[in-house]
């Protein structure tokens, strides 16, 4: 067995479909079927099942997910530190003010745990973090006082922004974006959703950095604006909200897997044609490049172990 189909089997189970987990890792639907069942044949048992929902995991995969997680984690905690120790401090010490833009989101997942990493390998860096205004949709500027930029592409609405910055680009891991409701809601049984769906219903968004209506302005411009009846990051009272009301959710995987993938009484919809890049920009002479790429590299490994 190897490490890849381990990796293939977390993102079905994440993505609760194998042909939207096929779209997120770049390959085709049935080479992944093709590894996920050499996966079985190596371990002699069979892992997945399918259901009106999409595929779920046997029993035998209950129990093994967490020891190929685990695996995963103790593989990539080995190459970082590998990769620390093959590099001189003096390449990667930084020292003073270092400025990283990047969107809530991002901001509230990924970097809540990254910091902790940050501040405790590199107690004479001062990390500021900004908020980013991607809003103004297409047409946004990115800040050229910038260290490091950590940001969303949205099926690259933000190309021809991030070729007029000058900055290196940098992606750093695909996601996709869902439709979360109630069990009760009247759409809670579909397998997948549409943007023209989507702007038929009540919805609820977190403060993003991204206007839900500047975005589907541009997605779907003879559509009718969303409806936004309500926008917080408050994941206790959102899901109280889709439990007694009718109201729906627009959320991206980072969030789901940390707030709501796990809640028996939600319904996680995929949304068609969502493909999200996760990417970062730095001047590519900066004077402290080895620090950026630190930077980088625990936010990938943060990603890794959500």
């Amino acid at each position: 067995m190897r490490l890849e189909q381990m990796e293939y089997l977390i993102e079905i189970v994440n993505s609760r479909s194998i042909s939207i987990a096929a779209g997120n890792l770049y390959m085709s639907q049935p080479a992944l079927s093709r590894a996920i069942k050499g996966l079985e044949q190596d371990l002699g048992v069979t892992l997945l099942f399918r259901t009106v929902d999409g595929v779920r995991l046997t029993q035998e995969g209950e129990q093994l997910l967490p020891m190929m997680q685990d695996i995963i984690s103790r593989t990539t905690a080995l190459a970082k530190q590998a990769q620390c120790l093959a590099k001189s401090k003096a390449e990667i010490a930084f020292q003073g003010v270092f400025h990283l833009y990047t969107l809530p989101v991002i901001a509230d997942s990924l970097l809540a745990q990254a910091l902790e990493e940050l501040n405790w390998r590199f107690p004479e860096a001062e990390v500021r973090i900004h908020m980013l205004d991607i809003e103004a949709l297409p047409d946004v500027v990115f800040p050229e006082s910038a260290d490091l930029i950590i940001g969303i592409d949205v099926e690259q609405l933000l190309e021809r922004a991030i070729a007029r910055s000058g900055f290196h680009t940098e992606p750093l891991f695909t996601g996709n974006s869902s439709f979360v409701v109630g069990q009760n809601h009247p759409l809670a049984g579909k397998k997948i959703i549409t943007r023209n769906e989507i702007l038929t219903q009540k919805l609820i968004c977190h403060y993003n950095g991204i206007d839900l209506n500047s975005l589907y302005q541009v997605l779907a411009p003879d559509q009718p604006p969303a409806n936004v009846v309500f926008r917080s990051n408050n994941t206790r009272l959102i899901i109280q909200m889709l439990l007694k009301q009718e109201v729906a959710l627009l959320t991206n995987n980072l969030l789901l897997q940390l707030d709501y993938v796990n809640n028996d009484q939600l319904r996680i919809i995929p949304i068609k044609n969502s493909r999200i890049q996760y990417f970062c920009l730095y001047p590519e002479d900066h004077p402290h490049i080895g620090f950026i790429r630190e930077v980088i590299g625990i936010i990938k490994n943060v990603r890794s172990n959500l």
